[in-house]
């Protein structure tokens, strides 16, 4: 798995670095995301933030490295929160109408995951832990220039999220896979230099 990570990361960087003469406008975007329809139950819509670097390749063709934060509740555990911080490199192809792009896209990404241990497992001398993963996503978007270099961006993205949830404890070593698969609504600004 490490190796199939590395390779992604050299040949993103690779077209990323090739993508630099020719770009149009390299540029940074910030956005606000709503989560829900977590395939798994037991995991609140919640709401988060994120951003990414804005690399064009050719006419309608972007790349997108970015990263995002979101924590959603885990439901009856006492409040006890699993915290995501997805890192993704997204390769975007569309239609670039004058002002509006339309656009779909596919990526693969690292996810950084935590979780607190709920109350009723600490009683018990237990420890819960949220593995790291690779995941994938799919997105359809929108993107609308304000002004040249300033654009308001909204997606509609779907993640397929699969880590491992771990309890450990005093004669206990369990590992269960969590459904973490979700949609997500996004809006945010791009600004272009």
């Amino acid at each position: 798995m490490r190796k199939l990570v590395g390779l992604f990361i050299v040949t993103f960087t690779v077209l990323m670095i090739s993508a630099l003469p020719r770009a149009e406008a390299i540029g940074i975007e910030g956005h606000y995301l709503h989560a829900f329809a977590f395939q798994d139950n037991d995991l609140k819509d919640t709401s988060g933030w994120g951003g990414s670097l804005i690399f064009p390749l050719v006419a309608g063709v972007k790349i997108d490295l970015g990263g995002d934060w979101l924590q959603p509740e885990i439901k009856n555990s006492g409040n006890a929160k699993i915290t995501m911080i997805p890192v993704t490199a997204v390769l975007r192809a569309g239609i670039d109408l004058e002002l509006v792009y339309l656009y779909a896209g596919a990526g693969i990404g690292y996810s950084f995951n935590d979780s607190e241990t709920p109350e009723s497992m600490k009683a018990a001398g237990l420890k819960a832990d949220l593995n790291d993963e690779v995941f994938y996503c799919g997105l359809l978007g929108l993107e609308v220039g304000l002004v040249d270099t300033l654009a308001v961006r909204g997606e509609f993205r779907y993640n397929l999220m699969r880590p491992d949830f771990k309890v450990t404890g005093p004669g206990v070593s369990e590992k269960d896979e969590i459904k973490a698969d979700h949609i997500q609504i996004r809006l945010g600004l791009a600004l272009g230099f």
